[in-house]
């Protein structure tokens, strides 16, 4: 049997609000039960949650798009090229 944590516990590992973790609950995305007016929460499915939405963060990081070397898109960017401007173009 798995370790019952309660949802402040939950809320704390996970870096949010205990009211996010209840709804986190709602959704069950957590494995948790409610007795009476208190949810108790499987500490192993906060972890199991906490690890997937690390892996979700990551894969979301430039670092894990491919990108090539021979793009169309601008290097740099002037907004002030114009008469009197200051930049100097190559």
């Amino acid at each position: 049997m798995s370790t019952q944590i309660s949802i402040e516990d939950a809320a704390l590992m996970l870096g949010v609000s205990p009211q996010h973790a209840r709804s986190l609950c709602r959704k069950q995305a957590l494995r948790a039960e409610r007795i009476g007016s208190t949810w108790v929460v499987d500490a192993e499915s906060v972890q199991r949650y906490q690890q997937e939405a690390e892996q979700r963060i990551a894969q979301d990081h430039p670092a894990y798009f491919e990108t090539s070397a021979n793009t169309d898109k601008p290097v740099a960017l002037s907004f002030f090229s114009g008469a009197m401007g200051l930049d100097l173009g190559h």
